[in-house]
């Protein structure tokens, strides 16, 4: 699995500076698929970072949003119950438990979103989680450096907001 791939590697790359690679979670949530896809994925990234540097309240955070992305992707079946584990993982500080839980969110979006013949939004998750992961490796504001918070116009990039 992607993700759990991308655990590994930010596992690799301790102590990552929270504060240097955190960003700001988005107030709303995109109308556009294709932006939404990947803003899911920048999430389930940004709930990486939260679960390697133990930060409890960041989760309560990205599973509201995470909650509403998944509403607007038709797959919210298959975030709520992992959204739930995730909030009662983070309650008890199971950082490996909720490590599971999100590589299990992961797999069932994807599958959920390849059940609906949406395999080019799947892979759009995908690709937000991956470079939102590079992002955080390289130190941060990698995205902005490379264009791509201006690529397509302002605001293209989910994680650029």
């Amino acid at each position: 699995d992607s993700i759990d791939a991308l655990f590994t590697a930010l596992k690799e790359l301790r102590p990552i500076t929270f504060d240097k690679v955190a960003r700001e979670l988005p107030d709303s949530v995109p109308g556009d698929r294709a932006r939404l896809a990947l803003s899911t994925g920048v999430l389930l990234a940004d709930g990486l970072l939260a679960v390697s540097a133990e930060k409890q309240s960041r989760l309560d955070d990205i599973g509201r949003l995470l909650l509403r992305h998944a509403k607007g992707l038709g797959v919210s079946d298959h975030i709520t119950r992992h959204n739930k584990s995730i909030l009662e993982k983070a309650a008890s500080k199971d950082w490996n438990g909720i490590r599971a839980e999100l590589i299990g969110t992961q797999r069932d979006v994807e599958k959920a979103m390849m059940a609906l013949k949406d395999e080019e939004i799947a892979h759009l998750v995908a690709l937000g989680g991956w470079t939102r992961g590079l992002e955080i490796a390289a130190g941060g504001r990698v995205c902005a450096q490379l264009g791509l918070c201006s690529f397509a116009g302002r605001g293209w990039w989910p994680a650029c907001q």
